[in-house]
C-alpha cells in the first residue's frame, strides 16, 4: 500500500472511531442511557413534541441526537438536521456581526444612536451601541402588548415605533432585558455596513463558521427539514401563532438553525473564529453599570457562574420554539437543546444533562437560610395576597419585564388561587445581582409549593417577580422502564455494548479513477458482546489538502444475534472531520431489520480505548 493510501486509511479510521479514551467504560453523553432516559422523561413531563440535543466535550461531538417529532401532523422525527427557530439565542449571532463591524472601524461600541438615526428622540442621545448589546439602554422591551405581531412592519417602522417607548432608566444605570435594543442593532448594522444584517451574518459568520443551513426566518420559502412550532392551550397541543413576515426578520432572534448549525457555531466560538481574541473577550465580559458594579451579561450571552463554574449561556423563545445553549469553558463542555414547544424548559434539560455528564455541574439545591429578613417576609406575604386579589400595583413594579401587566399578573393570580391557602414562606436565597438584591422563597400552599423569585432595586421597587412550581431534583433520573416516553418512542430504549474487530481493505473505484483523494474500502467486522455476529459493507471516502479534514459514507449489513434475537439489519454511516473536529452518525436504516430483528430502530456509537474497539447500540424493537 502506498504512503498516501496508508495516511488516508489512518484518517478514515480516525473518523470511523470518533472518540479516543483511555477509560474502559463508555463516556457519559456518548450512548449514555441515563441521558436518553432523562430527556425522554422531561419531554413526557413537559409535553414537548420534539427535541434536538447536542453535547460537545473537548471539541468532540459526543452526542447529536433527535428525540420525538419535528412535525406531529406528518409524523416526522427530529434529527440533527431538523430546522428550529432560534428565539433569542440568535442575539449572540447579532453581537458577532456588530463586533465584526467594530473591528473594521465602521462603528464603535461607544457610538451613540443619533450617529445612525438623525431623528432619534432626546432620550436616545446617551444610548450607545454597547448599551444595546448589554440590555442596559433603558429602552423598554417591545413585547409589552403594544405591538401588532400580525401587521407587517419594516425595520425603519419598528425603529420609529421604538422612538415612542418611554425610557425605563438612564442608560447604563441598570440591566433590563430588551428585545427592542437588538431590533435597533439590526438597523445600526444596516446603516454602518450598507447591508441587511442577515446578509452580513450569512456572508461573514455563517459561511466561515460552516453553518450550512442557518438563515433568516421565511415562512414562504421552501426550507428542507423545517420543524413545526407548537404551544399548549389548556393542555391541548396547538400550532404556533402566525407572525407577520417582516417582523420575523429582525436581529433580536429571527433565525432558522439546526442542531448541526449550533454545533458548528460552538466549534467556531471554541477556537475563536471570525473575531479577534480581544473581541471575543469583550463578548464574554460582564457589563459594568454606572454604579461601578457588574451584571453577569456580555454581548448576547449570560456569563453568570453555574454550580461555581464559569458559564456562558443563553435561551430563546419564539413562535412555538424554545432553545438553550450552555458552554462551560473550564470544563470544555457545551450542551445545546432545541425544542418545538412554547412552554418547554430546555434549560432544565440542559442542566440535567450537565449533571449526568459531570456531577460537579449539578445545580446546587437551595436550602432554608438560618437568618430571616422579617421585613422582607412581610412584604412577600402582602405581595402574594395582592396577587391573589388582583390588586398588584404597577408603581411598585417599575423595573419588571415589559408585559408583566396585565398578562403575567393575571396568570400568577390564577396559579395562586388554584394552589389554595398560604401556609408558609421559606427564604432560600438572599444575594446581590448587579445593583439589586435577589430573594428566592418557597411558598407553601394548601395544594402545592411554588418557588418565588423577586429582585429589589436600590430604590425599593421590584425589578423581578416570578412564580413557578418548586423544582424537583435535577440530575436524578428514573430507570428507562419507569420514564414515560413521548409518542413514536413508546418502546423503552435498550443498550447493547461490547467490542468489535474491523478490517478495512482498499478497493478500486468504480470509474477506475487514480485520484488519491478519493477512496473505496470494503468493511469486514466481527462483533462481540450484546451484539454477536459479523458485518460486511463498503465505504466511500474523501480526504482534502487540509490536514485532519475528510469525510466518508458507508453501508454495512449486520448478521447477528442482538441480546438473544437473531436476524439482520443495515447500518448507515456518515462522518465528517473538519480540521480535527469530528462528527459521526451511525443509524439503523429504517425497516431494514429481518427475522427476530424486524422493526429494529436505533443508533450506534463507537470508540477506541487501550487499543480495543468498543461499540454501544441504543435500540428498540417496534
Amino acid at each position: 500500500m502506498s504512503t498516501v493510501a496508508r495516511q488516508f486509511l489512518v484518517v478514515v479510521i480516525g473518523m470511523l472511531l470518533t472518540a479516543r479514551s483511555h477509560a474502559t467504560q463508555p463516556a457519559a453523553g456518548q450512548g449514555d442511557p441515563r441521558i436518553d432516559a432523562y430527556v425522554r422523561g422531561e419531554m413526557a413531563r413537559q409535553k414537548i413534541p420534539g427535541v434536538a440535543l447536542g453535547v460537545v466535550r473537548k471539541g468532540i461531538i459526543t452526542l447529536a441526537q433527535g428525540y420525538g417529532l419535528a412535525n406531529v401532523e406528518h409524523d416526522i422525527s427530529v434529527t440533527p438536521s431538523t430546522i428550529f427557530q432560534s428565539g433569542s439565542v440568535g442575539k449572540q449571532f447579532t453581537a458577532a456581526v456588530v463586533m465584526l463591524l467594530v473591528e473594521e472601524g465602521k462603528l464603535s461600541l461607544n457610538d451613540t444612536l443619533p450617529k445612525f438615526f438623525a431623528d432619534a428622540p432626546p432620550h436616545w442621545r446617551r444610548v450607545t451601541v454597547r448599551h444595546l448589546l448589554t440590555h442596559t439602554s433603558g429602552i423598554p422591551d417591545y413585547t409589552d402588548g403594544t405591538i401588532d405581531y400580525r401587521r407587517d412592519q419594516t425595520e425603519d417602522e419598528l425603529v420609529r415605533f421604538a422612538h415612542g417607548l418611554k425610557p425605563e432608566f438612564e442608560p447604563g444605570a441598570r440591566w433590563n432585558y430588551s428585545n427592542t435594543g437588538y431590533v435597533i442593532l439590526g438597523a445600526v448594522v444596516r446603516k454602518a455596513s450598507g447591508q441587511f444584517y442577515g446578509d452580513v451574518l450569512r456572508d461573514r459568520v455563517f459561511g466561515p463558521m460552516g453553518i450550512r443551513t442557518g438563515r433568516i426566518i421565511s415562512e414562504e420559502d421552501i426550507v428542507p427539514h423545517r420543524a413545526s412550532g407548537y404551544r399548549l392551550s389548556r393542555g391541548v397541543l396547538k400550532n404556533q401563532e402566525w407572525v407577520a413576515p417582516r417582523l420575523n426578520t429582525t436581529a433580536d432572534g429571527s433565525l432558522y438553525l439546526s442542531l448541526q448549525d449550533m454545533l458548528a457555531w460552538d466549534a467556531g466560538v471554541r477556537i475563536g473564529k471570525v473575531l479577534k481574541p480581544e473581541s471575543w473577550r469583550q463578548v464574554f465580559s460582564p457589563v459594568s453599570l454606572n454604579s461601578g458594579k457588574t451584571f453577569p451579561y456580555g454581548f448576547g450571552w449570560s456569563v453568570e457562574n453555574f454550580a461555581g463554574r464559569p458559564a456562558q449561556r443563553h435561551g430563546g423563545s419564539w413562535q412555538g420554539f424554545k432553545t438553550h445553549i450552555a458552554r462551560f469553558p473550564e470544563d470544555d463542555l457545551t450542551i445545546v437543546v432545541l425544542a418545538n414547544l412554547a412552554q418547554a424548559d430546555p434549560e432544565k434539560i440542559s442542566d440535567g444533562v450537565a449533571a449526568i455528564i459531570d456531577p460537579k455541574l449539578t445545580r446546587p439545591e437551595l436550602k432554608p437560610l438560618p437568618s430571616v429578613d422579617a421585613a422582607m417576609e412581610g412584604r412577600v406575604r402582602r405581595l402574594l395576597a395582592d396577587a391573589v386579589a388582583g390588586t398588584l400595583t404597577a408603581k411598585e413594579f417599575a423595573y419588571v419585564r415589559a408585559g408583566f401587566f396585565p398578562e403575567a399578573a393575571k396568570a400568577y393570580a390564577s396559579m395562586l388561587r388554584e394552589a389554595g391557602e398560604l401556609r408558609s414562606v421559606t427564604l432560600l436565597e438572599n444575594r446581590e445581582l448587579g445593583d439589586d438584591r435577589v430573594y428566592t422563597y418557597d411558598v407553601s400552599l394548601a395544594q402545592r409549593t411554588l418557588r418565588l423569585r423577586l429582585a429589589v432595586a436600590p430604590d425599593g421597587k421590584l425589578a423581578a417577580f416570578n412564580l413557578s412550581p418548586a423544582p424537583s431534583a435535577i440530575g436524578v433520573v428514573a430507570p428507562p422502564s419507569q420514564s414515560p416516553t413521548p409518542r413514536k418512542e413508546a418502546a423503552a430504549m435498550s443498550v447493547a455494548t461490547g467490542t468489535f474487530d474491523v478490517k478495512l481493505s482498499p478497493q478500486t473505484l468504480a470509474d477506475g479513477s487514480a485520484d488519491a483523494t478519493l477512496g473505496r474500502l470494503s468493511i469486514d467486522k466481527q462483533f462481540h458482546g450484546g451484539l454477536e455476529g459479523t458485518s460486511r459493507g463498503e465505504m466511500l471516502s474523501a480526504r482534502t489538502a487540509v490536514n485532519d479534514s475528510a469525510g466518508y459514507v458507508a453501508i454495512e449489513r449486520v448478521t447477528a444475534t442482538l441480546d438473544g434475537r437473531k436476524g439482520t439489519f443495515v447500518l448507515q454511516h456518515g462522518g465528517i472531520m473538519n480540521r480535527g473536529q469530528q462528527q459521526l452518525t451511525i443509524s439503523v436504516v429504517p425497516d431494514s431489520g429481518t427475522g427476530e430483528l424486524s422493526g429494529l430502530v436505533g443508533t450506534m456509537s463507537i470508540r477506541i480505548a487501550d487499543g480495543k474497539h468498543f461499540y454501544g447500540l441504543q435500540y428498540s424493537l417496534k
